[in-house]
């Protein structure tokens, strides 16, 4: 990020949402516009830089943007937690499945 004045920022609480989750919902950008991501170890935040692929984003886009951001980051962490929250009865259900005894 050379040129702040080009990047609209998002700054992103790695506590609440892990790189991983952020990963997937700034993924879906990267077509239409330029992304770069930094990690702040000192303040557990992710900065999330976000600018047109020729320049600075328009003020309206940039809110669109972040409230699209925003909601996907909440999107794929309740995706993360159902995913924790169901591997077991996923594994158990897949091991019944594969069970060629039918008895397990």
């Amino acid at each position: 990020m050379t040129d702040s004045s080009r990047w609209h920022q998002v700054i992103i609480d790695a506590r609440v949402f892990p790189l991983e989750v952020v990963l997937k919902a700034t993924y879906w950008m990267t077509g239409r516009f330029d992304v770069d991501l930094r990690l702040d170890a000192a303040s557990d935040n992710v900065v999330v830089a976000i600018a047109g692929l020729d320049g600075p984003l328009e003020p309206h886009l940039s809110r669109e943007v972040e409230i699209r951001l925003r909601r996907d980051l909440i999107d794929f962490r309740t995706r993360a937690v159902i995913e924790a929250e169901t591997r077991t009865l996923r594994e158990i259900l897949v091991a019944k499945a594969f069970d060629d005894d039918g008895d397990a």
